[in-house]
């Protein structure tokens, strides 16, 4: 829930309030069904299938840690694998599991085609002279394919909607005779103070055809001048065009110019076009390329600015989840089992179950999304941490009544079906889900999170025994009693427990 990314804060909310109410329900209500069902639950009991492990426990047990050497010789190329596992940004850039037809078709398209992609740029608005300098420097540009915007329309080879035009141009243009261009001119300066058509030289001045035509239509709708029918259905369908234009791009305070770039959502590539093209337009819009803009005067925005700002976000997300779910999972181990050793070796085989995990897209040659990490990370630390606090509950219980090694045999036996039961439900849900949907972030998750359960089953019942008993020592060294140090003695119960 602390995540930057949005979708990081709903998922987490859903989750706690998800394990509130399975930990609600499973101290209150379970109980009572239980109880209440308690005959129907004897006569329905069927015979044992899980099969004894304790040679496996007792094989585990031997002189040499063979599963702990290979894991000590694993855990340093799983860690640089991991950190060269390469995330995208976006859905395009990112590998797919299952495709649906959709993905199909335009999987297709992009091989047959070029991959285009928008970028917005919003200048402010007026300045039709550096807007049509901006699309003609951008248009020169590695890449780009096309440009749109009021400074790109053509009305005519080489003239485009926001030239300034004079009278007998317009005239020409629109097809009305020279009078009517000219007393439509005479009234454009009158409106907008400038007499040099009414006193100076008419023939002179020139107006963007744009803010023409958009007078035009004022005029027309305030009766300052008639049309016969043909202008007037042409001027017509010119004020649609306009309109549509006009919506699209240009805004009160800011012009839109669309271009189409021949470049992926991500890459070095991309970024670089991005700054080449906020660089041309902050240059062309300060004056004289000496006054310093405002962030916000010129604004590039995309997928690829998109891409690039959850790469920067993921960054901070990435340590924020990291750190803060380790360190959760430590304090709650520690004040549980008492001892920083323990603690510190339950999380050293279960975050290496994550490392190992993410190892593979960089083995395979394949991407990840990058959410797909933030969230699996911190799930996969969180759901298998139980399978080592089963193991560990059941090795310094037998303990008290068995050598370490005889010990930890019969806790591999009593701790196989419960860690089996629950890994095989995430393991085969995870894989179920990444198999069965086409959705492009639900079966990444659900191929990440099953495959780092099962790396997680793998770890517990294979490494973890043999961590547990190279570091016993470590682990009875570093117990803390934190009723002594808060300056308590040992209650009564405790002392129960150490006679039982």
């Amino acid at each position: 829930m602390l995540m930057q990314f949005r979708l990081g804060y709903d998922l987490g909310l859903v989750l706690t309030k998800g394990i509130i109410c399975s930990m609600l329900t499973v101290f209150l209500l379970m109980p009572g069904l239980i109880m209440l069902f308690h005959k129907a639950l004897l006569k329905t009991r069927h015979k044992n299938l899980v099969p004894n492990i304790t040679g496996w426990g007792r094989l585990l047990s031997k002189k040499i840690p063979v599963f702990l050497i290979i894991f000590a010789l694993l855990l340093p190329a799983a860690i640089v694998f991991s950190a060269k596992c390469e995330y995208t940004f976006s859905d395009s850039e990112t590998d797919r599991i299952t495709l649906s037809e959709q993905d199909r078709i335009k999987a297709h398209i992009y091989n047959t085609f070029d991959e285009t992609n928008m970028i917005a740029v919003l200048v402010p608005v007026g300045d039709y002279a550096k807007e049509k300098a901006l699309i003609s420097e951008v248009n020169g540009l590695p890449g780009i394919r096309s440009a749109l915007g009021l400074a790109s329309i053509e009305i005519e080879e080489g003239r485009v909607l926001t030239d300034s035009y004079t009278a007998r141009a317009a005239s020409e243009l629109l097809g009305v005779d020279i009078e009517t261009a000219k007393l439509l001119y005479a009234l454009y300066g009158y409106e907008h103070d400038s007499f040099q058509p009414i006193l100076g030289d008419s023939d002179a001045f020139a107006v963007p055809l744009i803010d023409m035509l958009e007078f035009l239509f004022e005029a027309k709708d305030r009766g300052m001048i008639t049309l016969d029918d043909d202008k007037e259905q042409m001027i017509e369908s010119m004020r649609g065009t306009l309109d549509d234009a006009l919506v699209q791009l240009r805004g009160e305070h800011y012009s839109r110019i669309v271009f189409n770039a021949a470049v992926p959502v991500e890459g070095e590539e991309s970024v670089a076009l991005i700054e080449n093209i906020e660089s041309a337009a902050r240059k062309l819009y300060s004056e004289n390329g000496k006054t310093e803009l405002s962030e916000d005067s010129i604004i590039v925005i995309g997928d690829i600015t998109s891409a690039k700002d959850l790469e920067d976000s993921f960054r901070m997300d990435n340590n924020r989840v990291s750190f803060l779910t380790i360190a959760f999972v430590f304090v709650v181990l520690l004040f549980t089992f008492r001892s920083l050793g323990a603690a510190v070796l339950l999380i050293l085989v279960i975050q290496s179950s994550i490392w190992l995990n993410f190892s593979f897209p960089y083995i395979t040659g394949t991407n990840l999304f990058f959410v797909t990490y933030l969230i699996v990370s911190a799930i996969q630390m969180g759901a298998t941490i139980d399978y080592a606090i089963v193991l560990y509950n059941r090795f310094q219980l037998r303990k008290q009544d068995y050598a370490p090694k005889q010990a930890m045999a019969i806790a591999v036996n009593e701790s196989f079906s419960t860690i089996l039961t629950s890994g095989t439900i995430m393991t085969a849900a995870g894989f179920i889900i990444a198999l069965r949907t086409t959705d492009l972030y639900i079966s990444s998750i659900g191929l990440t999170l099953g495959r780092g359960a099962l790396i997680s089953v793998i770890l517990v019942l294979t490494v973890l025994p043999q961590v547990l008993l190279v570091g016993n020592k470590l682990i009875e060294k570093t117990m803390i009693d934190f009723k002594k140090l808060l300056g308590g003695g040992a209650d009564e119960q405790e002392k129960l427990d150490e006679t039982k």
